[in-house]
């Protein structure tokens, strides 16, 4: 459950225009760092933090459990290889990306605006 609420919380922060605007959304509810910890799967989210988001984003209740990939226009494979490299440690990630090569095509998979692998 906490990976697919990690990838719709990171989801979330694109819809909202970037990390910083969405973490001013919820300031009250978590602070920046465990905005941004949560996003990337490094700490879970909690069912009463993941309520607690939604109604602060005006999210519909139970948002954060559900499959929004239809959100980021993206085929199923496409969306699969997303959640597959945001589940991948910090270091391989990187490795990942530099192997795909330097992000100078703004479609490719290692500059997608999702921004959920920088936070």
């Amino acid at each position: 459950m906490n990976s697919i609420r990690a990838t719709n919380l990171c989801l979330a922060r694109y819809l909202n225009f970037g990390h910083n605007n969405t973490a001013a959304k919820v300031r009250g509810v978590v602070n920046s760092n465990y905005l941004s910890r949560m996003a990337l799967g490094d700490m879970k989210i909690s069912d009463y933090s993941g309520r607690s988001i939604e109604r602060v984003l005006e999210l519909p209740k139970g948002w954060l459990d559900q499959d929004n990939s239809k959100f980021l226009n993206l085929t199923d494979e496409q969306y699969t290889l997303l959640t597959l490299v945001r589940d991948l440690p910090r270091s391989k990630q990187l490795a990942l990306q530099a192997l795909l090569g330097s992000g100078e095509n703004p479609t490719s998979l290692a500059t997608q605006p999702l921004d959920c692998l920088a936070h």
